[in-house]
């Protein structure tokens, strides 16, 4: 019987991420052993929800029987944490940043050092399921990137290797499709509260609209007053955003790029 593939992990950073990816790893087999979060609460309230972890106040590992470190820290924490980090010998270490250059960990003096970046975005309160979700990886040599590989695969979801340059373009990108697209969203909602209507009644419009955007394309799926140039509605529909500035302002920009992009398609 072959050897079944685990880690004892330490996870630094207890947020929306680092507990996705924590209940993740447990199920894929993997064992959470520590915890390190400044938020005791937080911390103490993902080990609940695990099989045996121990939270620790320091980071200071270097007496740790974990092999496998996972810093899932907002992006401007990750220097700091790995500057004071301390490891364990031979010891694997990643950040969880689709924006941060791998070589940050380089500080920590690590042979084996790496990216595990889970592209989706995590809320407070909505479970996110790994199953085929693309995992961006890097790693620092050959070995860290197959056992990155491995890992990913453990957990249900799909590993996809990139460079940095790569990455960090899918980062804009995801910023683009994901972010974006939800504060259109609330910004809609915006325009809905004034005559107390909800946002539900836009669930089978926008549904339908991502489908055909992904089975058509978003070019030929465009569709709209500034897609067909109708001035007398764009006009109408400023107006209509009257009150609010920004909606209105945004309503204008929106448009004239949508207008403006079917003739660089051309070009």
């Amino acid at each position: 019987m072959a050897e079944r593939f685990s880690f004892r992990v330490a996870l630094i950073g207890s947020g929306r991420l680092g507990t996705q990816l924590a209940m993740a790893l447990e199920k894929g087999g993997h064992r959470i052993a520590e915890i390190f979060n400044p938020s005791q609460k937080s911390a103490e309230k993902l080990a609940y929800n695990l099989y045996s972890s121990q939270l620790v106040n320091s980071l200071d590992f270097s007496d740790s029987d974990c092999n496998f470190f996972i810093i899932a820290v907002p992006d401007e924490a990750i220097e700091q944490v790995a500057t004071e980090i301390v490891l364990p010998d031979e010891a694997i270490i990643v950040h969880t940043s689709g924006a941060t250059p791998m070589s940050i960990l380089e500080v920590t003096a690590a042979e084996n050092f790496g990216v595990l970046w889970p592209l989706q975005s995590f809320s407070h309160g909505a479970a996110i399921s790994f199953s085929q979700l693309p995992v961006i990886i890097e790693g620092s040599n050959d070995y860290t990137l197959e056992i990155l590989n491995r890992v990913v695969a453990s957990i249900g979801a799909e590993p996809v290797f990139m460079e940095e340059e790569e990455r960090k373009n899918l980062h804009v990108a995801a910023v683009f499709a994901s972010n974006f697209t939800n504060f259109m969203l609330r910004s809609a909602e915006r325009v809905l509260e004034k005559d107390d209507i909800s946002l539900d009644i836009l669930k089978p419009l926008v549904v339908e609209t991502i489908r055909k955007a992904f089975e058509i394309g978003p070019e030929n799926a465009q569709t709209g007053p500034a897609a067909r140039e109708d001035f007398t509605t764009i006009d109408a529909q400023t107006l209509l955003l009257a009150d609010n500035e920004s909606l209105q302002r945004m309503y204008r920009m929106i448009s004239q790029e949508i207008i403006d992009s079917k003739y660089e398609s051309d070009v």
